[in-house]
């Protein structure tokens, strides 16, 4: 089986493990918490991390494919906000997404060797 046969195959699980979260996410009441590594997280913050493991290892799957895998801007943006408060945005937010996962760099801003994210309950009002 062929790179790009792979490639297409893991794309399709990545696509299917987004929707057992979807649906775990929807069938849990927003006040639930569990825990994390970085911390307990609600509901919405998990539908983050996953939002953010599925478009970065699809850009990681898609760079084997020699596909393009930049994720779209509005899932990016989302996503940047809740999980990486600490994260400026410059340029696009998938570029600013992808640069905070430490999968590129550029000469004015270095690739990250480190990061994390930011999943705590937001504080409601």
């Amino acid at each position: 089986m062929g790179t790009r046969r792979r490639a297409e195959g893991l794309l399709t699980v990545v696509e299917a493990c987004g929707g057992v979260l979807a649906a775990m996410v929807d069938s849990t009441a927003p006040t639930v918490l569990a825990p994390h590594v970085f911390g307990a997280s609600d509901p919405e913050g998990f539908a983050a991390m996953g939002v953010v493991e599925t478009l970065v290892h699809t850009y990681d799957i898609a760079q084997g494919a020699q596909r393009d895998g930049k994720p779209p801007e509005d899932l990016s943006r989302r996503a940047l906000v809740r999980l990486f408060p600490d994260v400026p945005m410059i340029g696009d937010a998938s570029s600013t997404l992808l640069w905070a996962t430490g999968r590129i760099g550029s000469p004015e801003r270095p690739r990250r060797t480190s990061w994390r994210w930011y999943g705590a309950p937001r504080r409601r009002q």
